[in-house]
């Protein structure tokens, strides 16, 4: 996993405005990715007569209240006329960025946001993951040097950007109703059946859909559709028993199959006669209503829980690169030159052409 995707992960969330002072300092930052209280003091000279107050905004509010911005870059460089003390650089971070898009005050005037960010925070993974994979960064610069009425492209690139900034954090404030469960190096457990204690024999209904799956896909047993599946509550076996039509030898060894549950070595193995086969994961306190009076017979995925909380997000933004580009075909004439540009961009002839053939597959269906 992109450790740049991860730090989707640790966007802060903060909904409230802030006011207009920090907003504008943020909207300096926008254009200048390493301003200094020394330069903002220089720049808003009305608002504030002394470095100690410009200092003070950027650090203890924009920096450790809201983490809106981060320091540029570890060396801080000596501030003009002033060799006693040293400058530090500010950038906005990823939530800054985020903040500014969603909260953006330059209403109708998208390209003042737009390329600022692209030019100073080009790197940024909202822009490597969710824009240039669509239209390249050297085509959305290369637009500004044509006529005016290009411009017209960075209003779609612009709420694009916003609607995947308004998903991300909607799926952030989401994670905490999801379930799942790790193991303890945080691997995602996927639960296969549910087992009653012993201290509690409880009389379940034993469901062994996730488990005939299971079984088919590990172990290529096509003919775990057909069996039949036994569970034994009181010996805590469950056995497996294969119908298909075969040979005595071959029928003799496959109905030799069993699963045994151990809650005291907190262990369950599928057994093939004597030859152990798979170990399952036993997790308790799982499954409400019954956390005492049930098990989880789990298996361990591949998958860790920031690979699924990332996907989680990914997946929740699915839908908005073809919208985007959709809007982006609608509104760009193909008398304009950015029509041609975009005509020669790579990324978004292939993801237009990926596009159109899903729509058709969709219509012959």
């Amino acid at each position: 996993m992109d450790k740049e995707l991860e730090s989707l992960l640790n966007l802060s969330v903060y909904d409230k405005k802030i006011d207009q002072k920090h907003f504008d300092i943020l909207d300096d930052l926008l254009k200048d990715p390493t301003l200094t209280a020394y330069n903002l003091k220089k720049k808003r000279s009305s608002r504030y007569a002394r470095y100690s107050t410009a200092q003070r905004d950027l650090d203890k509010q924009l920096y450790k209240k809201f983490k809106f911005i981060e320091i540029a870059k570890e060396g801080y460089k000596p501030i003009e006329k002033n060799k006693g003390k040293v400058a530090k650089p500010y950038r906005l971070s990823l939530t800054g960025i985020f903040y500014l898009i969603i909260h953006n005050k330059n209403k109708h005037i998208f390209d003042r946001v737009v390329l600022p960010l692209i030019k100073n925070y080009g790197s940024c993974i909202l822009f490597k993951q969710f824009l240039y994979p669509y239209i390249s960064k050297e085509t959305l610069l290369e637009i500004e040097k044509l006529d005016i009425k290009d411009g017209i492209i960075y209003e779609p690139v612009f709420f694009y950007l916003q609607n995947i900034c308004n998903t991300i954090i909607k799926s952030l404030k989401s994670l905490d109703s999801l379930f799942y469960y790790t193991d303890e190096d945080g691997y995602i457990l996927d639960w296969i059946f549910m087992w009653p204690v012993e201290s509690n024999k409880y009389n379940l209904t034993f469901d062994d859909y996730e488990l005939k799956k299971f079984l088919k896909t590990n172990f290529k047993w096509d003919w775990i559709d057909n069996a039949t599946i036994t569970p034994n509550f009181n010996e805590n076996i469950i056995y497996i028993k294969n119908n298909s039509e075969v040979s005595d030898v071959t029928s003799s060894k496959n109905n030799n199959i069993r699963i045994v549950i151990d809650e005291k070595e907190n262990k369950a193995v599928l057994k093939q006669n004597r030859e152990k086969l798979y170990e399952f994961i036993i997790t308790r306190n799982r499954h409400a209503p019954f956390e005492d009076l049930c098990l989880s017979i789990d298996i361990k995925t591949n998958q860790t829980k920031t690979e699924y909380l990332i996907n989680h997000i990914l997946d929740k933004c699915k839908d908005l690169p073809s919208r985007f580009l959709l809007e982006i075909r609608n509104q760009i004439d193909t008398s304009y030159k950015s029509h041609q540009l975009l005509l020669k961009d790579g990324n978004f002839n292939k993801m237009m052409a990926e596009m159109d053939n899903n729509i058709k597959i969709k219509a012959r269906i």
